[in-house]
């Protein structure tokens, strides 16, 4: 099924989420606990703290049903005012953290509900004025993440549709230029240290809802130019981004693509691509994902159904989509992404992590390669990869060719045990209660968990070579060579730590 012949709505997730929903949210209320929606904590007692980001669960109830869920709303609420820190800020995953992302999606969430709700803001304005405050007052330090930084832009300006308080309309412009001053000419915004096309649609949603409030005209360009950006990867078996984007995920968040449906032109046809996918389970949706995505993923899921309610955006004339066209060649050279489009095959490659490469057969709208880098494997054990964002690739282009030279990095994939907890947790209730100690420990922790890794004394030479009809064929070279290594090839893996990756869809290849 083609994004033409969709359906005009998205499945409904409702039947299936609610209960677990509902269930994990402490509905006693003689419990101290009442309103925590962390299940593992007020229920399993697993944990020894709660997890505020589940609180997010506030805006799914509101969106399904507000009136029908009106004291559960009120009970997450009263339990997040509870575990808020004094300067404002909330934990997500560690205790003492002062999570700045969670602030900001925590009060851009339930500022929404309260724009319907004007007595629940009454009640709890003052936990959602101490969250504003701290946004104002303090910065994300340990990595410039666009998505976190567009959701404490449009929380705060919610706020300040709330409050009438312009300090915290200066702040969202605040975070909002921080944004836009570090998006490529390409149309990316910058997550970590490169672009990841699903992490792009949710900062989407999240400018999108700002553009709705404000109507600037810098940011709508912005946009325009994000969406073109992301239309690229959009695949014709209906799977969306993936390993050579720079957080390795594959969801894409459809709010934003609706709202922008009506205001730019390459934003109808994906959407009406992201609803074939999500009826064909093709992709990442709500079914899929655990607690800590389900608010995010599903309530971008009931915004696009609304405003496909309030708008037939699906019969606007359509542009199509980059894969539907004929032949082209496109680079993304800040990016380090090459597209190459023939009339039987569509080729995603990412030579800034050593030719991870996806290609499709449109003739069947089926996988036909899926290879997320060279593994390097000596008497049975990997030990490299050359799937890491490098900016040390070297790429050579033809027309039939693509050649890239890559250094080969470890492999780190650290798992938590008792003692890295134990050390964790003494750091948590110690040291890390000074900002700048915890700030400095934020910035550890994302170096060794995503970005530190020893370069080896190895570099591969992957050729693809595009055969008449676009089909990519590979060949790999160790250098220098070494008889007793094994070069591994084909495979589809993820080698960073990304809670978010690696989410299970229906997918079929030739």
């Amino acid at each position: 099924m083609t994004h033409k012949e969709t359906f005009h709505t998205f499945p409904d997730y409702r039947a299936a989420n609610l209960p677990r929903i509902l269930s994990s949210i402490d509905r006693d209320p003689f419990s101290p606990s009442f309103g925590c929606a962390d299940r593992l904590y007020w229920g399993w007692k697993l944990i020894d703290y709660p997890d505020a980001a589940l609180q997010r669960v506030a805006l799914l109830l509101h969106l399904i049903n507000h009136e029908k869920y009106t004291s559960e709303i009120n009970a997450v609420f009263r339990f997040a005012s509870k575990i808020q820190h004094r300067d404002g800020s909330f934990d997500q995953a560690f205790p003492n953290e002062h999570s700045h992302a969670l602030s900001a999606f925590l009060l851009c969430d339930f500022t929404e509900i309260c724009l319907g709700d004007h007595q629940l803001f009454v009640e709890y304005q003052e936990m959602l004025i101490h969250a504003g405050n701290y946004l104002i007052q303090h910065d994300e330090e340990h990595g410039f993440i666009s998505n976190h930084l567009a959701g404490a832009a449009t929380g705060l300006y919610k706020l300040f549709i709330l409050t009438h308080d312009e300090k915290y309309k200066n702040r969202s412009n605040y975070y909002e230029n921080r944004v836009l001053s570090r998006q490529s000419e390409e149309g990316w915004y910058l997550e970590y240290n490169g672009a990841d096309p699903s992490y792009q649609t949710l900062c989407v949603y999240y400018l999108a809802q700002l553009y709705e409030m404000t109507k600037n005209e810098t940011l709508w360009e912005s946009l325009r130019k994000a969406t073109d950006f992301v239309s690229y990867f959009a695949h014709p078996d209906g799977s969306f981004g993936g390993e050579y984007g720079s957080r390795n995920c594959e969801i894409i968040y459809p709010g934003g693509i609706a709202l922008l449906a009506k205001y730019i032109p390459c934003a109808a046809p994906l959407l009406g691509w992201c609803i074939s996918a999500y009826q064909g389970n093709r992709t990442v949706t709500p079914l899929s994902v655990d607690m800590q995505n389900l608010t995010p993923l599903f309530s971008n899921v009931l915004f696009a159904e609304f405003i496909l309610k309030q708008n037939d955006i699906l019969k606007i004339p359509e542009q199509k989509l980059p894969y539907e066209n004929l032949d082209f060649e496109r680079t993304f050279e800040e990016a380090g992404i090459d597209i190459r489009n023939s009339t039987e095959f569509y080729t995603v490659i990412s030579w800034k992590k050593g030719g991870v490469i996806k290609s499709f057969n449109k003739s069947t709208n089926r996988v036909r390669l899926d290879d997320c880098g060279i593994l390097l494997e000596k008497k049975g054990r990997m030990f490299g990869t050359t799937q890491m964002l490098s900016d040390l690739n070297i790429v050579e282009r033809k027309s039939d060719r693509i050649k890239i030279k890559s250094p080969v990095f470890a492999i780190k994939r650290p798992l938590p045990d008792p003692f890295s907890f134990l050390i964790l947790r003494f750091l948590n209730l110690t040291f890390w209660k000074l900002k700048w100690l915890r700030e400095l420990g934020k910035k550890a922790l994302v170096r060794f968990l995503m970005r530190q890794c020893t370069r080896l004394n190895y570099s591969i030479e992957r050729e693809i070579i595009f055969q008449s009809n676009g089909e990519p064929l590979l060949t790999d070279k160790l250098i220098p060579g070494n008889p007793a290594i094994s070069l591994l090839t084909g495979k589809k893996y993820s080698m960073m730590h990304m809670a978010s990756s690696k989410y299970f869809y229906e997918r079929s290849s030739i």
